[in-house]
């Protein structure tokens, strides 16, 4: 999960770098002076998915649900570890409900969208996580607002100094 998770970061990082730069070029080329900034966050493989001391959502697995899981050939479902976790399953269930004559084909489909419904915040930053994001918007936040003219353009923070 470690090697998962560091190829994710780093592939997410790079084309998250890389929309941003696009962006800007296109800002620039029309003259705005508009700019998007990447924030990336510092996670480390400490906090990575199922890691012990991970900053992101993921299963509510003790090794006997594991083990439920396998011995039940999946009738057992695993659990995401959210604080939303029966709110979501329940708006999941009510959403995908079955549809009279469904065909075997919709059903297996509607299953599948119903399970990746429930499992909707895994991987996603949990409070801990959601803090290190914060931060990292945050300093670049404060980069922009250390230019005096942040919130007006060039020719009206000129004219004011006047």
């Amino acid at each position: 999960m470690a090697i998962i998770s560091a190829a994710w970061y780093g592939a997410s990082n790079e084309a998250l770098a890389s929309a941003v730069a696009k962006t800007n070029a296109q800002l620039a080329a029309t003259g705005s002076r508009q700019r998007a900034l990447f924030a990336k966050i510092p996670f480390s493989a400490e906090h990575a998915f199922a890691a012990r001391n991970s900053q992101l959502w993921g299963f509510d697995a003790s090794f006997l649900r594991k083990l439920l899981v396998v011995l039940s050939l999946g009738k057992v479902d695993l659990r995401t570890n959210d604080e939303i976790r029966s709110l979501r399953a329940s708006m999941c269930s009510d959403f995908f409900k079955p549809v009279p004559d469904e065909t075997d084909d919709r059903k297996r489909v509607r299953k599948e969208q119903l399970t990746t419904c429930r499992l909707a915040a895994i991987g996603h930053p949990n409070r801990k996580g959601a803090v290190v994001y914060a931060e990292a918007i945050k300093e670049q936040m404060q980069t922009v607002m250390r230019d005096p003219g942040w919130l007006r353009s060039a020719a009206i923070a000129g004219a004011s100094a006047q």
